[in-house]
C-alpha cells in the first residue's frame, strides 16, 4: 500500500526493454495490462515460474521476463526484469476490473502508432482508469513511448475528444464501450460529470511529450509479436520525456542515468526529437522499405560486407549528408555538431553486427512515416534533394499493391527482387501480417485516404489503379504528399521526383542498380545531381517556344522505356510532357557548321562582338540605318565599334523581335547574364566574356554541354591557307566536340586554277591521278564525315550526254573570283556536270573509296548586294531540283546529304528523297532557319518521309549560337512530334516511350 502504482497499457518490446526496468529501481509496483490479445501472458506463462493462470483469463502475479542485450562485439546478455505485480489483458472483463481498482500516479502508454487513435482500444482504455482516478482526485503523469509526433498533445487530445462527445451521463468504465466503442442502453454513470471530468484532466493530468531511442527486436526463434526482447546496448537517450511543470513523479530525478532515461525541457526535447526523426527515423524508414523490396527481412544484412550493403549505406549516407544535416541545421535549428553524433552513433547501431530489426516491422505505417520522418526534411531545405525524393519513393513503391484487394482485407505487395536474399519459409511479421511468401509477396496494411480522380481513396488503391492506368499517378503522389505537410514551394519538384524513381521501380528496373546510378553519379546525377533534385524533376512549364537540353534521368536500359506506352487515352498534357523530355534530352549531332576549334586561333569566333556583327543581324541593322552609315563605313570600323552600333539600333532603339535579336538575348539569358540584357549594360556583358579568355576551352566545353550538342562537324577547306596552317604539316589537336567535313567547291565547280596551284604548291601531279591522291590524302588528315559544297544561284546538273556546264560560273571559277581564300564562308560557285571529268573521275570515285557522303546546300544567290559582303547573298526562289534526280541515278553508290534554300523547292526536295534510297535531307538552312518555317517543313518531312531525314542543323559560326539555335529549334520540334504522336495515337498504333526516344534520335542525330 505504501508503493505507488504505475500501469502499463501495453506490452510491446519497446516499453519491456526500456521504460519498466528503470521504474522497478524506484520500487515501484508495476501492472502491466495488453490491450487486446493474450499472447503477452502466455509468454509469460511459458518463461516465468511465478506467473499463474486464472481460469483462461490470465490475471498473473509476480512475474518476471527476460530482455536480451547484444553488444557491438555480438556477445549476448540476459537479464532478468522484474518482479512485475501484475500482467493481464484488456481482453478479459478480469483484467479491466483489475485495472480500474488501480491507483495510478504513472501511466505508460506502450502502443503503436495505430494504438493512439481516437477509436482504438488503448486510448478508450486510458480514458477509463484516468475516469476512476479523477474520482479520487489524484495526479498522474502519462507519458508514451511511441514516436508520435507531439505525442502527448496527440493523447491530450484524443482523451479529451471522447470525453467531450461521449453521451450525457455516460459510463466511461463500461467494459463493452473499451472493446466496442459503443455505450449499451444501460451503461450510465448515473450523473453528468462530464465538465468536472475534463476539469481534472487539465488540472491533475500532465500528458508528456516524449522521445525514444532504442533499436529492439526479439530473440531470434520468437514468434516476432510474442517475444523476449533483443535489443542494442542502452543509447545516452533511451528516452526523454518533457517535464516543463515538474509533474513527473519525484523518483524520475534518481533513476540512474545508465538506464538512459532524460527529463527535457521543451527546447530541448523538440530538438532531441527533431534529430531523432530525421536523422535516426528518417534513415530507418527508407532502409526498410528497400530492404523489404530487395527481400532482405531484417536490417542485419548492413554488417555483411556485401556489394548490396555497401550500396544501401552509401544511400543512407548520401541522404543525410545532402538533405538531413542541411535541413536539420537551418529548421530545428540544431548545431551541426550535435547532428553529426548522432548520426554517426546511429550508423554504428544500424551496422551492428549481431542485431537486426525486421524490416518488414519497421514499414508498418510507412504513409505516415514519410509526413512524420521524410517531409520535415524537405521543407526544411532550400532546394529538394534527389535523395529526399527517392527516400519517399521507396516507401511508395513497398506500399502499392501486387494485385486488387477486397475491402478490408490486408493489402498484398510484392519485393522487386523475389525470393532468396534471406533463406527461410513464409513468416508472420505481425498479427496477421506475412513476409517471405511465394514469389516474394508479402502483406501489409495501410490507412491513408487521398483524394484522387476527383474521389476520395486509399493510398494502396489509388497506387494500384495507376498502376493500370486508370488514375494519374502524379496527381496522387502530389495530393498524398501535400496531405503529409509538404510546404507549396517544394510540392511540384518533390512529387515529380518522387514519380520519377516510383516509375522505374514500378516499370521493374531493379532498385539497387538505381541506388548504383545515383552514387556513380552517371548520367543525369553527374556534377551534384544528387543534391538537386531538378535533374530528375519534370518541367512545371508548358510554354516550349524554346526548349533547352536537359538530360533525361531515364537511361537507355530503363524498362520504364519499354513499359510506358502511349495510347489513344493517354492526356495529352502526359504526350506533350513525354515528347517534351525526350526532345529537351536529345543529344544532338549538328551536321553542319561553320564552327572552328579554339585551337585554330582567330578562325574560332565567340563572344558578343562576333554575335552581334553575325551577318544576320548586319542585314537587319542596314534596314534601320542613316544614310551616311553606309556599308563601307561600317565595315571600316573595328570589331568592337561595330557591335555596339549594331547594340543600339537593334536592342537599345528597338525590341529584339527577329529571330536573329532574339537569339542573341536566348544566349546571354542562358549564360546567367539576363540582369545585364534587361539593363541594356554591354559593358558588363563585355566583361564577362573577357573573364573567359584565360580558358577558352573550358568555355567552349560549357557551351556543348548547355547546348546539348554532342559534337559539331566544321566546315573545312584544304583551299584556304589560312586554315591549312592548322593541319599541315601537322595536324592541331582538337576538342572530340568537333569533326571535320571536306569542303570541295573547286573540284565540283571545274576550278582548275584553284586545283593546279594547289597540286603545284603541294607536290602532286597535275593529273586526275594526282587530284585523286591530293583529296585522299586531306581525307586521311581530316578524318571528314562528309564531303560538301555549297551551289549558286546558276546550279543545275545536266542531263546525262548533255554536256554543259555553266558558262557564267565556269568564267567565275577560271577567274578566281570567289575562291576558298579568305573567311572561309560560303562564297563559292559550285558547278556539278556528271560528264565533268572532275566529278565523276576524281571526287566520286574518292567518295566512293572511302565510303563518303556528298553534302550539298543548294540554293543561295551570292552578292545580290555586294555592297554588304556576306549580308548581301539571297535567295533562288526555284532552284533546280533535277540536279538531285540526276545524281542519284548516276551514282547510287553515293550518299548525297540535300538542303534547299528556297521554302519553294521543300515540297519537291521531299518527294525526291522518297524515291532514292542514297539522298537524305537535312535541316533547314539559313532563310528558312526561323521557327515557322521550320515548322511546316519539319511537319511536311514527317508527313511524307517519316523520321527518315536529319531535322536540323545549326549553321552556326560563332560558338555561343549554339545555345540558342538549338533551344530554338527543340523547340519548334517539340511542336511538331506532340502533333504527330497524337495524330498516330488516333490509330489504335502501339508506342512506347522507348520508341519516342528512338524515333527523336533518328531526327537529331
Amino acid at each position: 500500500p505504501n508503493m505507488p502504482d504505475t500501469i502499463i497499457l501495453g506490452s510491446g518490446r519497446f516499453i519491456r526493454a526500456v521504460l519498466i526496468p528503470p521504474l522497478l529501481t524506484a520500487n515501484n509496483d508495476i501492472h502491466v495490462f495488453q490491450p487486446r490479445g493474450t499472447s503477452f501472458c502466455q509468454s509469460l506463462v511459458n518463461h516465468s515460474t511465478k506467473g499463474k493462470r486464472k481460469n483462461d483469463e490470465f490475471y498473473l502475479n509476480d512475474v518476471t521476463y527476460e530482455v536480451d542485450t547484444i553488444s557491438f562485439d555480438n556477445n549476448t546478455t540476459t537479464e532478468t526484469v522484474g518482479p512485475i505485480k501484475t500482467a493481464s489483458t484488456l481482453a478479459s472483463k478480469v483484467g479491466f476490473s483489475a485495472m480500474l481498482h488501480l491507483s495510478p500516479n504513472l501511466i505508460g502508454v506502450g502502443v503503436t502508432e495505430a494504438g493512439i487513435a481516437y477509436d482504438s482500444i488503448p486510448m478508450r482504455a486510458l480514458v477509463s482508469v484516468l475516469y476512476i482516478n479523477s474520482k479520487r482526485g489524484l495526479k498522474v503523469s502519462v507519458v508514451n513511448t511511441d514516436n508520435v509526433m507531439d505525442n502527448g498533445v496527440v493523447i491530450r487530445g484524443i482523451v479529451e475528444d471522447l470525453v467531450g462527445k461521449a453521451p450525457k451521463g455516460a459510463d466511461f468504465t463500461d467494459y463493452e464501450w473499451v472493446k466496442s466503442g459503443s455505450f449499451g442502453s444501460s451503461s450510465s454513470s448515473g450523473d453528468d460529470d462530464g465538465e468536472a471530468f475534463l476539469k481534472y484532466l487539465n488540472d491533475k493530468v500532465t500528458f508528456h511529450t516524449s522521445m525514444v531511442d532504442r533499436i529492439v527486436s526479439h530473440r531470434k526463434g520468437d514468434n516476432p509479436f510474442n517475444q523476449i526482447p533483443s535489443c542494442e546496448p542502452l543509447p545516452p537517450k533511451a528516452i526523454c520525456i518533457a517535464d516543463p511543470t515538474n509533474a513527473l513523479p519525484d523518483y524520475f530525478s534518481s533513476l540512474p542515468s545508465k538506464f538512459g532515461v532524460m527529463v527535457r525541457t521543451k527546447e530541448q526535447l523538440k530538438a532531441d526529437i527533431e534529430l531523432k526523426l530525421r536523422v535516426a527515423n528518417g534513415t530507418h524508414s527508407p532502409l526498410a522499405a528497400v530492404l523489404a523490396l530487395n527481400s532482405y527481412t531484417t536490417t542485419a544484412m548492413l554488417s555483411s560486407g556485401s556489394d548490396d550493403a555497401g550500396v544501401i549505406m552509401s544511400m543512407l549516407d548520401s541522404f543525410y549528408s545532402s538533405s538531413i544535416l542541411p535541413s536539420a541545421v537551418s529548421s530545428i535549428p540544431v548545431d551541426a555538431t550535435s547532428a553529426e553524433t548522432t548520426w554517426s552513433s546511429w550508423r554504428q547501431r544500424l551496422s551492428h553486427p549481431g542485431f537486426g530489426l525486421s524490416s518488414f516491422f519497421i514499414c508498418q505505417n510507412a504513409a505516415q512515416k514519410v509526413g512524420v520522418r521524410i517531409v520535415p526534411t524537405v521543407n526544411g531545405l532550400d532546394a529538394t534533394t534527389v535523395d529526399c525524393c527517392l527516400a519517399a519513393a521507396l516507401m511508395l513503391t513497398y506500399l502499392t499493391p501486387a494485385e486488387e484487394t477486397k475491402e478490408g482485407a490486408a493489402y498484398a505487395g510484392k519485393a522487386r527482387a523475389g525470393v532468396g536474399r534471406d533463406e527461410g519459409e513464409e513468416e508472420e511479421y505481425a498479427p496477421g501480417l506475412t513476409c517471405r511468401g511465394p514469389e516474394g509477396r508479402y502483406t501489409f496494411k495501410c490507412d491513408c485516404p487521398i483524394t484522387a480522380g476527383g474521389k476520395d481513396v486509399n493510398l494502396p488503391d489509388a497506387l494500384w489503379r495507376a498502376s493500370r492506368g486508370e488514375l494519374n499517378l502524379a496527381e496522387i503522389v502530389k495530393d498524398f504528399l501535400k496531405k503529409q505537410g509538404a510546404k507549396d514551394g517544394a510540392l511540384e519538384i518533390f512529387a515529380s521526383g518522387v514519380c520519377y524513381f516510383y516509375s522505374r521501380f514500378a516499370a521493374g528496373d531493379k532498385i539497387i542498380d538505381v541506388l548504383k546510378e545515383v552514387q556513380g553519379k552517371a548520367g543525369v546525377f553527374v556534377d551534384g545531381g544528387s543534391t538537386d533534385a531538378g535533374v530528375i524533376a519534370g518541367s512545371s512549364s508548358n510554354s516550349f517556344y524554346y526548349l533547352h537540353y536537359k538530360k533525361s534521368p531515364v537511361p537507355d536500359h530503363s524498362l520504364l522505356l519499354s513499359t510506358t506506352e502511349l495510347t489513344s487515352s493517354t492526356p495529352p498534357s502526359t504526350i506533350m510532357a513525354h515528347v517534351k523530355s525526350e526532345v529537351a534530352n536529345a543529344d544532338i549531332i549538328d551536321l553542319h557548321t561553320h564552327l572552328l576549334p579554339s585551337t585554330h586561333g582567330m578562325l574560332h569566333l565567340r563572344g558578343i562582338d562576333e554575335l552581334l556583327t553575325y551577318h544576320y543581324l548586319i542585314a537587319e541593322y542596314f534596314l534601320t540605318a542613316p544614310a551616311a552609315m553606309t556599308p563601307e563605313v561600317l565595315y571600316a570600323k573595328t570589331k568592337q565599334q561595330q557591335a555596339e552600333i549594331v547594340w543600339k539600333a537593334l536592342f537599345i532603339d528597338r525590341s529584339p523581335m527577329s529571330e536573329a535579336t532574339r537569339g542573341v538575348c536566348t544566349v546571354l539569358q542562358r549564360l546567367g547574364l539576363g540582369d545585364a540584357l534587361r539593363r541594356k549594360d554591354l559593358g558588363e556583358i563585355r566583361e564577362f566574356y573577357k573573364k573567359q579568355r584565360a580558358n577558352p576551352e573550358v568555355f567552349e566545353e560549357m557551351i556543348f554541354a548547355e547546348a546539348g550538342v554532342r559534337y559539331a562537324i566544321m566546315t573545312n577547306i584544304p583551299f584556304d591557307s589560312n586554315e591549312v596552317i592548322h593541319w599541315k604539316p601537322k595536324r592541331k589537336p582538337y576538342s572530340g566536340r568537333y569533326r571535320s567535313a571536306l569542303r570541295v567547291d573547286p573540284l565540283l565547280a571545274g576550278d582548275t586554277k584553284t586545283l593546279e596551284k594547289a597540286l603545284s604548291l603541294n607536290g602532286y601531279e597535275n593529273t586526275l591521278e594526282g587530284a585523286k591522291q591530293y583529296l585522299r590524302d586531306w581525307v586521311d588528315t581530316m578524318k571528314p564525315e562528309y564531303m560538301m559544297a555549297s551551289t549558286p544561284k546558276e546550279f543545275r546538273v545536266e542531263e546525262e550526254g548533255g554536256g554543259g556546264i555553266n558558262a557564267e560560273a565556269a568564267k567565275a571559277a577560271a577567274s578566281g573570283e570567289g575562291c576558298c581564300e579568305g573567311d572561309g564562308g560560303d562564297v563559292l560557285p559550285s558547278i556539278i556536270n556528271e560528264n565533268s571529268d572532275l566529278l565523276s573521275e576524281v571526287l566520286i570515285k574518292v567518295c566512293e573509296e572511302k565510303g563518303l557522303p556528298i553534302a550539298l546546300k543548294i540554293g543561295c544567290v551570292r552578292g545580290m548586294n555586294s555592297r554588304l559582303k556576306s549580308a548581301g547573298d539571297g535567295v533562288v526562289a526555284f532552284a533546280d531540283t533535277e540536279c538531285l534526280t540526276r545524281l542519284c541515278q548516276r551514282f547510287p553508290k553515293v550518299k548525297f546529304l540535300a538542303t534547299f534554300l528556297s521554302l519553294n523547292n521543300q515540297h519537291e526536295a521531299i518527294v525526291i528523297t522518297s524515291k532514292f534510297p542514297n539522298l537524305h535531307l537535312y535541316g533547314c538552312w539559313w532563310f528558312v532557319n526561323n521557327p515557322s518555317m521550320i515548322r511546316d517543313i519539319t511537319t511536311m518531312r514527317v508527313e511524307m518521309l517519316g523520321c527518315n531525314f536529319t531535322f536540323q542543323h545549326s549553321d552556326c559560326r560563332v560558338l555561343d549560337q549554339l545555345l540558342y539555335k538549338w533551344a530554338h529549334s527543340r523547340g519548334v520540334l517539340c511542336k511538331v512530334l506532340v502533333n504527330e504522336v497524337k495524330k498516330m495515337m488516333e490509330t489504335g498504333c502501339s508506342y512506347t516511350l522507348g520508341d519516342l526516344r528512338r524515333d527523336v534520335r533518328k531526327l537529331t542525330g
